[in-house]
């Protein structure tokens, strides 16, 4: 639905509405050329969004924007295999804007996860007024039997744990 034969407006509300997440603004964005016989898409794309964030007392709390990774049937509830047709995989790099007269108290650590159903890495870029996060998640494809949809679940349930208590705090620099 997205390319050069469609108008500049049907590509935007179709990125707008597919790709960018709930709460952003569609800035730009850019397709990048493949082969035509490729079967890969590259979309890079910068959004913006002025609810990222909440403050308490003096404090700053950044909620960093998260994969989307649905919910998965815990291991002891599941009676079929799943299969996995396509590999996921998402990149993202997120900068954050450190507002005057704050400074970063706490982030998590660099993580780096791999095993045999995929792998996750995120990464934090301090300077004096930016932090970025660059992170990327890869799901292998593939058919998970009920003998090893223990170790699937244990790996996505990780990675969405580490997403939904991904926050940056920040503190007023003291005068």
């Amino acid at each position: 639905m997205v390319g050069k034969q469609y108008n500049e407006n049907i590509n935007r509300t179709f990125i707008r509405d597919y790709f960018v997440e709930k709460g952003f603004e569609l800035m730009e964005y850019k397709i990048q050329n493949s082969p035509r016989d490729s079967l890969f898409i590259q979309l890079d794309y910068t959004a913006r969004s002025t609810n990222t964030f909440n403050q308490y007392g003096g404090d700053i709390v950044i909620n960093v924007l998260s994969f989307a990774i649905p919910s998965m049937e815990k291991p002891e509830e599941r009676k079929n295999p799943i299969q996995i047709d396509f590999p996921k995989f998402n990149v993202d790099t997120l900068t954050y804007e450190i507002p005057k007269n704050y400074e970063l108290s706490h982030c998590l650590d660099n993580v780096n996860i791999e095993t045999s159903i995929g792998t996750y890495h995120t990464e934090y870029v301090v300077s004096s007024d930016l932090i970025k996060v660059v992170k990327s998640y890869y799901l292998k494809e593939g058919v998970y039997t009920i003998e090893n949809y223990a170790q699937f679940y244990a790996f996505v349930n990780q990675v969405k744990n580490l997403e939904m208590n991904n926050k940056i705090q920040l503190v007023q620099k003291k005068q």
